[in-house]
């Protein structure tokens, strides 16, 4: 199993962030889940749904795309022990279909070494932006990318 240092696993999940908004625009949300998550992942929504394995996640994105035009993640901060666990600090804006309402979300997420990619065990979502101080208290910690 390939060994990562912290700003390689950040490159990696900058990259799969891209492809994952392209799936979301082209409507493969099973592409998308399957691009980011673990098989038994857990997702968190805003409304405090608990969702259990990457299907459960798929078939959530695919309820909620009629609602969601796009969405753009924004990398905040990664932290975290590269032999273990990292987690990512994002903030996202969701557009509705038709350059409509945006909202504002904002998520912690634990990835985890699989093979020689790095998945999502466990996502948190939340309503709201995480601010530039609060991301840089993150990034100021020891072993963290920005």
């Amino acid at each position: 199993m390939r060994k990562f240092e912290l700003e390689d696993i950040k490159r990696l999940l900058d990259e799969k962030y891209a492809r994952g908004e392209a799936l979301f625009r082209s409507g493969d949300l099973r592409g998308a889940a399957q691009e980011l998550y673990t098989q038994d992942a857990y997702y968190l929504t805003a409304r405090l749904q608990v969702l259990e394995g990457r299907r459960a996640i798929g078939d959530f994105f695919d309820r909620i795309k009629a609602e969601i035009g796009e969405v753009k993640v924004h990398p905040l901060c990664l932290w975290g022990d590269p032999a273990r666990v990292v987690y990512q600090l994002c903030n996202t804006v969701r557009r509705a279909p038709g350059g409509g309402d945006v909202s504002h979300a904002h998520y912690v997420a634990a990835f985890r070494q699989v093979g020689d990619d790095w998945l999502c065990e466990m996502e948190v979502v939340a309503p709201g932006h995480i601010d530039a101080i609060t991301a840089s208290k993150h990034a100021a910690a020891p072993g963290a990318a920005v």
